[in-house]
């Protein structure tokens, strides 16, 4: 993965996903290892190649889904599911007419019958939940068919009475499926409101911090052009007091708070408010290298702000989690280069690092802190990368050009402009 490019976090109901695939499994083999004794039995029954695929198709599926779970694609399980499901109806259906030559009538249940509950779950997986109540019911209907077809008694009490007892069990089954996967979506849509509320709020913070530094710029500025105006001897400084004021202008231009690109910072600025940051983070012995190879270059403070939070949070989280087991003394490298370009930061440690793919919900820093709160920004970039005892890298970028090309639309009319208009 290239080191610009977000990091993709799976999402809750992604995670639940899997853990129902592989719950799922190992109920299947649950299942097929209480029911051996009529696998055994019934065998002889049945057709012998009809027999191999019913082991195949229904036994064999659920527990290599199982295996796979944690790392296959969320489509390839749904469709694995589908597969099942509907294979074990198929099954089902055919499996009178698969009955051999010598059979004549019998009290048994199918085995297959007493193990489709597990079917029901995959549809659950696999199907919307519309879908899998419709498929519940079919199956509880051939069930019953099949068992009364098998009786020689003709009584269709029993198999009444059974396809009762299959469906009341499958449509537990079936509910808790589909409660778990709704509760995975809801805390996905959670997450998303708090990270919503948390843009808003970090917007509103830089929207005050450019508002003060303009409110304070506006005071010094003014007084101080209203001090040379009013000193001994004005009329003769009328040049300097001109271009006093034109410079202002030019300052309040870049500082005003109208436009949240506005505002922006030079390279001594964005150094100071990196060192900032670090300080923010505690980040003690932790040093910070940065190299300037075009000092000419201005960053935007909206992009400053988020890349310097970003670093504070990520210098934190290596703080915080990424001391090792056995006490070994984690290396901490942060690395900041300023280019004509625009700018790229690297935070790097070779402590425990962490699974991605199984990052917990409360590391908002990592989902909001760094990635959220700077990919969000015209022409900036964040990335993750971590592994259990690979230690943990985060790419931080800015790319002048994009961040150009992305705001050049909205762009506001200088405030010379409108004073030289006005006149």
């Amino acid at each position: 993965m290239s080191p610009t490019q977000g990091m993709l976090i799976e999402s809750a109901h992604t995670r639940v996903l899997r853990v129902l695939v592989t719950s799922i499994g190992i109920g299947s083999v649950i299942f097929t290892l209480l029911g051996l004794g009529g696998i055994v039995e019934q065998h002889s029954w049945l057709d012998e190649r009809f027999a191999i695929a019913a082991y195949l198709l229904f036994c064999a599926i659920p527990p290599v889904l199982a295996l796979v779970a944690s790392r296959a694609p969320v489509r390839f399980l749904r469709v694995a599911s589908g597969v099942h499901a509907i294979a074990a109806l198929l099954l089902l259906a055919l499996w009178y007419p698969a009955l051999g030559d010598g059979f004549t009538s019998t009290t048994s249940v199918p085995w297959l019958t007493n193990t489709i509950a597990v079917a029901t779950c995959t549809a659950a997986i696999a199907f919307p939940a519309i879908g899998a109540w419709i498929y519940l019911g079919v199956v509880a209907v051939v069930a019953g068919v099949l068992r009364f077809a098998l009786l020689a008694s003709g009584d269709a009490s029993t198999p009444i009475q059974d396809a009762i007892m299959l469906t009341l069990f499958s449509i537990v089954m079936v509910s808790l499926v589909q409660l778990t996967l709704r509760s995975g979506r809801q805390q996905d849509d959670t997450l998303l409101a708090a990270q919503a509320e948390a843009q808003a709020n970090g917007a509103t913070e830089t929207l005050e911090r450019q508002r003060t530094r303009y409110q304070e710029f506006t005071r010094d500025g003014v007084l101080a052009t209203l001090r040379a105006a009013s000193a001994v001897g004005a009329a003769a400084n009328h040049d300097q007091i001109q271009a006093s004021a034109h410079q202002a202008l030019l300052k309040m231009n870049d500082l005003r708070s109208e436009n949240a690109t506005g505002s922006m910072l030079s390279t001594d600025e964005f150094q100071a408010l990196l060192g900032r940051a670090m300080a923010d983070a505690d980040a003690g012995a932790v040093s910070l290298g940065i190299t300037v190879s075009d000092p000419r270059i201005v960053i935007p403070s909206d992009v400053a702000d988020g890349l310097g939070e970003a670093l504070s949070e990520a210098v934190r989280n290596s703080l915080q989690h990424a001391s090792t087991a056995n006490g070994r003394p984690v290396l901490r490298r942060v690395r900041a280069s300023i280019t004509s370009t625009g700018v790229e930061i690297v935070v790097n440690d070779d402590g425990r690092g962490f699974s991605l793919r199984r990052i917990n919900l409360d590391r908002f820093g990592v989902r909001i802190g760094i990635l959220q709160r700077v990919n969000a920004l015209p022409g900036a970039r964040a990335s993750v990368i971590s592994g259990r005892r690979e230690g943990t890298t985060v790419f931080l970028s800015w790319n002048a050009r994009q961040w150009s090309e992305a705001t050049s639309a909205s762009a506001p009319t200088p405030i010379t402009e409108v004073v030289r208009h006005a006149r």
